[in-house]
């Protein structure tokens, strides 16, 4: 028996037919349904695969400007506050080394203040101590009005679904 002939069993029998011996009949509330183009199971065919995988789902897809994309989802005032302090963050990433980029973020810049949250307290006694000078040299070079730096600790994250 075929997978068609399985799947429609409660609808559908198996008749005769005067020109080719065997006829699917369909229960008549089961004739409107377009049972012919339901899908067959097929064999998985890498060439087939890679070309169903290829289509495009749910309309095409194209590339959007990440401006236009952040403009949908952030507030206006976060989206300034990203431009603004975009330049300043290149140059934080230049004086200290990549090792430490993903533990030091910009926390706020007011009034020529500039606080940077770390980390770890041996993170920030290593940034106070060594990279405190250049970092301030850099940025007051580059002309954003930096007149000081303040350090201070991040607060501490629990992990996804901790309970406190």
């Amino acid at each position: 028996m075929s997978f068609v002939a399985r799947r429609l069993s409660p609808v559908a029998r198996w008749g005769d037919s005067p020109a080719s011996g065997k006829l699917l009949q369909v229960a008549p509330w089961c004739s409107r349904l377009n049972i012919w183009s339901m899908a067959y199971p097929h064999q998985s065919e890498p060439q087939r695969d890679r070309a169903l995988a290829a289509k495009p789902r749910y309309g095409p897809r194209f590339a959007v400007p990440l401006g236009q994309a952040l403009a949908q989802v952030l507030s206006p005032q976060d989206l300034q506050r990203l431009r603004r302090q975009g330049p300043l963050l290149a140059v934080v990433q230049r004086v200290i080394p990549p090792a430490l980029h993903s533990q030091v973020q910009l926390s706020s810049w007011r009034g020529g203040v500039l606080s940077l949250s770390v980390q770890g307290s041996p993170l920030l006694a290593e940034l106070r101590q060594f990279y405190h000078a250049p970092l301030l040299q850099a940025l007051q070079a580059e002309g954003f009005g930096v007149t000081r730096l303040r350090w201070q600790m991040a607060l501490a994250r629990s992990p996804r679904g901790a309970q406190r």
